[in-house]
């Protein structure tokens, strides 16, 4: 959480909703998962919220403090709050409002073909700032470093490219990208106000899944099991 103490407002980042990765059970937008939540601190009052995954089943989480920050725009300053996600985005939003204060797109996504799964249709792009880290991997960005290690990867990971962002899993491999563990994640911001510089630690990491049957384990006998791991060997 981050506390505006001059205003009395905190600031909380959600997570997404259980279970993680799996949604049938769950259908609808989710909120307030994925969403920055703005309150007034002495009453617990929800002042605005602003959702930055709809219905998640990537572990998306806003997994760090959003950071206070001051926007100069045309010879006034804005206050505004400043959160990293894991999908290398950042979301720039009035901290009075809630507001962004840069344009956000709603994209269509793909979608998920799952028995009994919804995922939602869209998904927040914003436009600035561009996202920190890839957010697609093709066969083109196959390792060349040694002849091994690019057949482990063709192997492996050639039949379930392309992989992108906001990539639903399914009955067979799937990569996405970024993962659970890429772009700006636990490490959070620092805000320099004099030279008006936003740091965020990034990591480029992607994840590879499938679905396989395992009755009881979830609504439609489905869980998901990891079947590669992270494709950073995957990059050159």
């Amino acid at each position: 959480m981050t506390v505006d103490v001059e205003r009395g407002m905190i600031f909380l980042p959600f997570g997404c909703p259980s279970y993680d990765f799996y949604g049938a059970d769950r259908k609808g937008i989710g909120l307030f998962g994925n969403s920055l939540v703005a309150l007034n601190a002495a009453t617990g009052k929800v002042i605005w919220y602003y959702q930055m995954v709809h219905h998640d089943i990537w572990d998306y989480d806003l997994a760090a403090p959003p950071a206070l920050v001051v926007v100069h725009r045309q010879d006034r300053d804005i206050l505004a709050v400043a959160q990293v996600t894991k999908m290398g985005f950042v979301f720039v939003l009035d901290r009075l409002t809630g507001r962004p204060l840069f344009p956000v797109e709603e994209r269509p996504v793909g979608q998920s073909k799952v028995p009994g799964e919804l995922t939602w249709a869209t998904q927040p792009f914003p436009l600035k700032p561009p996202p920190l880290a890839r957010i697609t991997v093709t066969l083109d960005d196959i390792t060349t470093v040694t002849s091994e290690s690019r057949k482990y990867c063709l192997e492996n990971f050639a039949s379930a490219l392309p992989g992108e962002i906001f990539k639903p899993w399914g009955l067979e491999l799937t990569v996405e990208m970024l993962g659970t563990l890429g772009g700006g994640n636990w490490s959070g911001t620092s805000f320099d106000p004099t030279l008006g510089y936003l740091f965020v630690n990034v990591s480029e990491v992607g994840r590879s899944r499938v679905y396989a049957a395992a009755e009881g384990r979830l609504p439609g006998g489905l869980r998901p099991r990891q079947q590669v791991g992270s494709v950073r060997a995957v990059l050159g």
